[in-house]
C-alpha cells in the first residue's frame, strides 16, 4: 500500500491537468427491464466496466454508449442535461443526484470524459428523437421554467444550463438550483415513470481549477475499491500499479544482468588455440 501510494504521488503532478480538463457524463434509467429481463442491467454493467478500464474516455465513446442502450426506444421520456464546467467531484455534494442515481437499476458512468466534438450531447438527442420518433421539448432554463405535459408520447427534453461559477460555495447553490429544478420540476411531473437521463458536461476554466483541487486532494484521500463514481475517485488504478510493479521487476532483472556481464574477467588470449593442440581437421 505505502509503495503504491508513493508511487502515485510520483506521477500526479503529470495526471493533474488530463483530469482537470476532463468532465463527468453520467446515464441512468428506471423501469426499463418491465418484463423481468435484466439485459438493459447487464449492458450497463458492462458499459460501466469498459469505463472504468478505460478511465478517460472520448464524448463520442459515452454517447455511443448512451445509443446503443435507447436504441430500442425503451422509455417514454428521454432527459438531456447540460451542465458545462461540471467535475466529478462536484456530484459528490448533491445528494438528490446521488440517490436518483443509485436507486436507478439500469446506469453507467463516465466519470473522465474529454470531448470529442463540440455540441455531441445535442447530436446525442436528435438522434435519439429521430430514431423513437419523439417529439424535443427544449427547456427554458433561463428562467427555470417547465409546462408539463400528461399524453404518453415519446418525448426528448433538452434542457442546456449555464456554466457553473468558480467559486465553491456559489458552484455548490448553483449546481443544487440546476438539480432541483431537473429532478423535482421535470423529471417527477413526469406522466410515465419510465424514463432515461442523460447528465453531459465540457470543461471550462471553472472545472479546470476544480479538477487542478481535486487531483492534489486525491493523495490525501483513502479511496476504496468499491462503490460507485459518486464515493469514490480513483487515479492509480489496481491494473496500472501491477503493471508497474512487473515493470520494475524487469528493469531490475536488466540491471542485474548487465553488472553480471561487466564482472566477467576473461583475458583476450582466453579462446585462443593453445600450443600444441591438435586441429580438428586433422
Amino acid at each position: 500500500m505505502l509503495l503504491k501510494t508513493t508511487i502515485a504521488t510520483s506521477i500526479l503532478a503529470t495526471c493533474v491537468s488530463a483530469f482537470s480538463n476532463t468532465s463527468p457524463h453520467v446515464f441512468f434509467a428506471t423501469n426499463l427491464d418491465l418484463q423481468g429481463d435484466s439485459k438493459y442491467a447487464e449492458a450497463a454493467a458492462q458499459r460501466q466496466e469498459a469505463a472504468d478500464s478505460s478511465f478517460v474516455a472520448q464524448s463520442s465513446d459515452f454517447d455511443r454508449a448512451v445509443y446503443s442502450s435507447l436504441e430500442a426506444c425503451p422509455a417514454d421520456a428521454y432527459i438531456f442535461i447540460d451542465i458545462p464546467g461540471l467535475h466529478s467531484s462536484d456530484l459528490s455534494s448533491s445528494r438528490l443526484l446521488r440517490d436518483l442515481y443509485n436507486d436507478a437499476p439500469v446506469k453507467f458512468a463516465y466519470p473522465y470524459v474529454t470531448s470529442s466534438e463540440k455540441d455531441s450531447d445535442k447530436v446525442l438527442a436528435k438522434n435519439i428523437a429521430e430514431n423513437c420518433n419523439a417529439e424535443v421539448i427544449s427547456v427554458n432554463t433561463k428562467e427555470l421554467t417547465f409546462k408539463p405535459y400528461v399524453d404518453a408520447h415519446s418525448r426528448v427534453i433538452t434542457a442546456y444550463f449555464d456554466s457553473l461559477p468558480a467559486e465553491e460555495n456559489e458552484r455548490k447553490v448553483t449546481l443544487e438550483s440546476y438539480l432541483n429544478f431537473a429532478f423535482n420540476s421535470i423529471v417527477h411531473s413526469l406522466p410515465s415513470p419510465n424514463y432515461a437521463v442523460v447528465i453531459t458536461s465540457s470543461a471550462d476554466e471553472a472545472s479546470v481549477k476544480v479538477g487542478r483541487k481535486e487531483a492534489q486532494a486525491a493523495q490525501k484521500k483513502k479511496t476504496s475499491s468499491k462503490g460507485s463514481l459518486f464515493t469514490r475517485y480513483a487515479f492509480f488504478g489496481t491494473g496500472i500499479f501491477e503493471g508497474t510493479l512487473i515493470s520494475l521487476f524487469l528493469i531490475y532483472a536488466l540491471f542485474t544482468a548487465l553488472s553480471w556481464l561487466t564482472d566477467l574477467k576473461i583475458s583476450y588470449r582466453a579462446f585462443e588455440k593453445q600450443p600444441g593442440q591438435p586441429s580438428k581437421a586433422q
